[in-house]
């Protein structure tokens, strides 16, 4: 019996020395060193061309994902792609359902509470989208001569033009009766069609006033009938001119007034509203650019690479031009876990890639799905 309790005294000192040997023989890990003992880093993503494209095959491409591979490669990381059905990459990180995320969403101030950023890898302009419609001149012509506005101004003028003719008939009815006859009907008719004619210098000729007063009344109707018109051509053309220029927004302050589309999530829509854009929101860019074709909208406002990419290889052959447009900028960066040991590597990686390649999104080619990307 007691040779059996020191049997056991024994074996259980040595599991103790053995415990305590191997607690003091591992040494603490740096973040370095766990860093690159992870098996897989899980790195979430969501398809935005054209910074991240689904293949078919189930593969990815895109400006992010080569901006990835480039950094994956130089931190000697295996990953694996964790993609984000719900499109919140804010979420997906903040849960722990990925180490980091390279989904391309704006950095937004109000989600630093949840997550942290890394360093900004791009930092892209808006676009604005316009589309050419060949019949959009013909019907804003046609609209201006039926608007309310024109048919006024044209009763103001023939009213004008009723009074004059009615002066020159009073003057010429008994010397000039041929033109303008005595009766009052055919002669105030007579004299409305000689100062419609002498008002838009058709000058057909074929009444004229004889008398000393009915000519200095012509000419005084010569003069005011020559500014009247002028007048009324030019506000008529300015306003075709706006109507048809509209389609041709190049500066923010082209936007007052018209109606333009944006994304719903888009710190994009104050700026325009403080712009006076009559704004209308939708859930993708593809359904605003689609809008836009159909003439639904003057413009949409968005993303320019982003833009640029799907009115090309989505909404085609809608004579959808885009250009960048001057109402601010908006920065993309890597989404972290709160405290997360691969922030500082991936860092360091992503900034010496930047300053080693002069990495610019703005000036590469944008990838076609199903077309491997050229990497400088």
């Amino acid at each position: 019996m007691a040779g059996a309790r020191h049997l056991f005294r024994r074996q259980f000192f040595l599991f103790v020395w053995l415990i305590a040997c191997l607690v003091f023989a591992v040494e603490p890990a740096s973040a370095e060193t766990a860093d690159r003992a992870r098996t897989s880093l899980r790195i979430g993503i969501h398809e935005r061309p054209p910074y991240a494209i689904k293949r078919e095959d189930g593969s990815w491409d895109g400006l992010n994902v080569d901006l990835w591979n480039r950094i994956a490669e130089d931190r000697g990381y295996d990953f694996i792609w964790v993609e984000d059905e719900a499109r919140d990459p804010d979420s997906q990180v903040a849960s722990g359902a990925v180490d980091l995320s390279i989904a391309p969403v704006e950095v937004r101030p109000a989600d630093i509470r949840r997550i942290d950023f890394g360093y900004p890898y791009d930092r892209a302009g808006y676009g604005i989208a316009t589309s050419e419609n060949r019949w959009r001149g013909i019907v804003i012509t046609l609209a201006a001569l039926g608007s309310p506005e024109f048919l006024a101004t044209i009763g103001i003028l023939s009213l004008l033009a009723l009074v004059a003719g009615a002066v020159v008939w009073f003057a010429e009815r008994h010397r000039n009766a041929r033109n303008f006859p005595p009766k009052m009907g055919k002669g105030l008719g007579n004299g409305f069609w000689w100062a419609v004619v002498t008002m838009t210098t058709v000058g057909y000729g074929d009444k004229t006033p004889i008398t000393n007063a009915g000519r200095l009344a012509a000419v005084f109707w010569m003069y005011a009938a020559l500014i009247l018109t002028s007048v009324v051509t030019a506000q008529l053309t300015a306003r075709i001119t706006r109507a048809v220029g509209s389609v041709e927004i190049s500066t923010a302050s082209d936007i007052s007034g018209a109606s333009v589309g944006t994304l719903q999530d888009s710190n994009l829509r104050r700026r325009l509203w403080q712009l006076g854009a009559d704004i209308k929101v939708f859930d993708s860019i593809d359904k605003g650019l689609a809008a836009l074709a159909s003439g639904q909208l003057t413009a949409f406002v968005a993303d320019e690479p982003e833009m640029r990419w799907i009115s090309e290889h989505v909404v085609q052959g809608d004579r959808i031009r885009v250009h960048e447009l001057a109402v601010g900028f908006h920065e993309y960066a890597m989404r972290f876990p709160k405290e997360s040991a691969f922030r500082d590597p991936i860092n360091l990686s992503l900034l010496l890639l930047l300053e080693r390649e002069h990495w610019m999104f703005g000036g590469r080619s944008y990838p076609s799905a199903g077309v491997e990307s050229s990497v400088p």
